[in-house]
């Protein structure tokens, strides 16, 4: 974990996104992680399981896909064409 998102809905913005590894929170679980910037200042990588509009296993519709870029267990940094 490279930070916290504090504050939730328009505070938080997110630019690309990758497959990992299944987050699971109660019956929500996604395989979409969300390249941001957490509160501290460093990108980092969060699990779309908590976005209000999708459901499982959906990705974020409209951030950015650096094609067969994904991760398992830990995400690296965001790429540098996202900063």
């Amino acid at each position: 974990m490279v930070g916290d998102l504090e504050q939730g809905g328009a505070a938080n913005w997110f630019v690309t996104e990758m497959k990992g590894e299944t987050y699971r929170d109660g019956a929500a679980e996604n395989n979409w992680r969300a390249s941001t910037r957490a509160d501290n200042g460093r990108w980092g990588w969060t699990p779309e399981v908590s976005f209000a509009d999708g459901g499982n296993y959906e990705d974020g519709a409209g951030l950015l896909m650096p094609g067969s870029y994904t991760c398992a267990n830990t995400c690296a940094p965001a790429p540098f064409w996202a900063h």
